[in-house]
């Protein structure tokens, strides 16, 4: 028990870590691209994105923590645990077209599918793959919650 814990405490440093740290960067890639020589419509678009791709790991980074919050109190099986998963699955996938969209393209790796300079790569599948088993997971939790319900009834 006493294991269990602590690595939940670790957990919770990490994901803290992560949540600063998205803060820290996305202000340091706000700076960067506006100092960039580019035309103004394409500093306007990489910083929309770019601050677009911060807030979806930010948002993971915080539905994690609460996660783990309600699992250290023994919460698990509950509705504010499955719309999380719910949440986390959503910008996993976001995340992942607008990683694609802005990195992908520019560095000449491998396109699955290209669409003008655009393209998606394998990771893009990765993080549609990764959004899914999140939407798979909080679908999990959801027919949990429901069995506990119906056993909470029966005497």
């Amino acid at each position: 028990m006493k294991e269990r814990r602590g690595s939940i405490g670790v957990i919770l440093f990490l994901l803290n870590f992560c949540i600063f740290l998205v803060i820290t960067l996305g202000g340091m890639v706000v700076y960067l691209s506006l100092v960039k020589p580019n035309d103004v419509r394409t500093k306007i678009l990489e910083l929309i994105l770019n601050l677009i791709v911060f807030w979806c790991v930010g948002n993971i980074c915080y539905s994690l923590k609460k996660i783990i919050k309600n699992i250290k109190v023994k919460n698990i099986f509950i509705v504010e645990n499955a719309k999380r998963f719910k949440i986390i699955g959503s910008y996993v996938i976001i995340f992942g077209i607008i990683y694609s969209m802005l990195f992908s393209a520019n560095k000449g790796g491998i396109s699955i599918i290209k669409i003008g300079d655009t393209g998606f790569g394998p990771e893009t599948f990765l993080y549609l793959i990764l959004g899914g088993l999140a939407f798979i997971l909080a679908y999990i939790f959801e027919e949990a919650i429901k069995l506990k319900e119906e056993q909470d009834l029966t005497i």
